[in-house]
């Protein structure tokens, strides 16, 4: 394993490990607050940091965006799907609700076949399994 690959593995397992810290602080607000106003403030925070990010290495031509109809359905689809996970979360164990959202590249590579004709072979299968 080369030493990119090394660096690739540690932010994976980081991001995961964040990944899990966040989910159980929000099982322990979930019933105090709102799933959308979790949603709002996961993501404000997010945009911040990540749009600091981007003007640092990018400045003003890293905001430009190509279509931002399709952006902004994207951002629609995200805000739902947070939603419903932090519902989810405050009905469920958070085992269980982890769990189906690990499966989303499972759910993600069936609908590209079906609405975006995307090729799905064998190996996808057994990659995701």
């Amino acid at each position: 394993m080369h030493q990119d690959e090394r660096m690739g593995v540690l932010f994976a397992i980081l991001g995961y490990v964040l990944l899990s810290m966040g989910d159980s602080v929000w099982k322990l607000v979930a019933d105090a607050w709102a799933p959308t106003a979790l949603a709002t403030w996961r993501y404000s925070l997010g945009a911040v940091g990540l749009g600091a990010a981007l003007w640092w290495r990018e400045g003003a031509l890293g905001f430009r965006v190509r279509n931002p109809w399709v952006q902004l359905m994207r951002g629609s689809g995200v805000a739902i799907a947070t939603a419903s996970f932090v519902t989810a979360v405050g009905m469920m164990p958070l085992v269980d609700t982890t769990a189906i959202l690990f499966t989303s590249p499972l759910l993600t590579a069936l609908l590209a076949a079906v609405f975006l004709r995307r090729l799905y072979t064998l190996q996808t299968h057994r990659l995701m399994l």
